[in-house]
């Protein structure tokens, strides 16, 4: 449960003075699960991204309000798999001047606690921090990806992506709607290369080696594979390793032209692969 501080984390193919590092904190649970912190030093605020168990979220949060001086005030929500929301709530109880945002679901029951709602592409404002939900559909129907940008004259204003299940690092989280999936990959389009990605996931080895099988002389998939510390991954980064990125040098190899299709057949191959048979 350990916090880990970003402010010295880079990879080779990203920006190595990216601003908001010197503010992110992790910590794990449940084995593979990340939750994160984020500071606003405007506001003296802590910002809570899809905290998960409460244990390990109030020991990290509390532990980093007394390192910091800061309070948490803010508790932001990606979707609602209880893996990644299990506290909020409970954490509400324990600091109730905290505003617990979610993005808004059309015409569906939302599951989720909140205070406040956040809507697609309208940005508000923590301090020197941009925050802008983007919705996110394919894994779940209420799934948001959160984008923050530091708007202090001194940022590099390169985004930070907070994306929970949607995009892992050489993978993606598990899809119900293909169709809503590709329209999210879609969206990724207008994003820098160097955009950092925050996901909710620790990486697995298997995804590299299930990367290889695909394309065995890719230098992105050869150079990470057996490294520990992938997190942050970047948005170039998934262009040049991720299969589920890379429909238009894939679609040959896994033999599905329509690019829907090819991400439920790609899901379905790599399903397989992690299950031990032969694809």
């Amino acid at each position: 449960m350990k916090l880990f501080r970003f402010a010295y984390s880079f990879s080779k193919y990203t920006s190595q003075n990216h601003s908001l590092l010197q503010q992110i904190y992790s910590y794990n649970y449940r084995d593979h699960y990340i939750a994160y912190l984020l500071l606003d030093h405007q506001t003296k605020s802590i910002i809570s991204i899809d905290p998960g168990d409460f244990e390990a979220a109030f020991y990290n949060i509390k532990n980093l309000e007394v390192n910091s001086g800061y309070r948490l005030n803010y508790i932001l929500q990606t979707h609602g798999r209880s893996n990644h929301t299990a506290s909020v709530l409970e954490l509400y109880s324990k600091f109730k001047d905290a505003k617990v945002y979610s993005g808004v679901v059309e015409n569906k029951l939302c599951t989720l606690f909140q205070t406040d709602f956040a809507r697609e592409f309208q940005p508000f404002q923590i301090g020197d921090l941009a925050v802008c939900f983007i919705q996110a559909n394919g894994h779940t129907f209420d799934n948001y990806m959160i984008a923050v940008t530091d708007t202090n004259p001194q940022s590099t204003k390169i985004p930070i992506l907070f994306s929970g299940d949607t995009i892992l690092v050489n993978n993606v989280g598990e899809i119900e709607d293909y169709g809503a999936f590709f329209a999210t990959l879609q969206k990724l389009r207008g994003f820098h290369d160097e955009t950092l990605i925050f996901p909710g996931h620790l990486p697995q080895q298997e995804v590299f080696l299930f990367a290889k099988t695909l394309e065995p002389d890719n230098i992105v998939v050869q150079n990470k594979m057996g490294l520990d510390n992938l997190i942050p991954t970047s948005l170039i980064e998934e262009r040049m390793g991720n299969p589920y990125f890379r429909y238009s040098q894939l679609n040959g190899k896994v033999k599905e032209s329509d690019p829907i299709k090819y991400l439920k057949k790609l899901k379905n191959i790599q399903n397989k692969y992690f299950n031990g048979q032969k694809v």
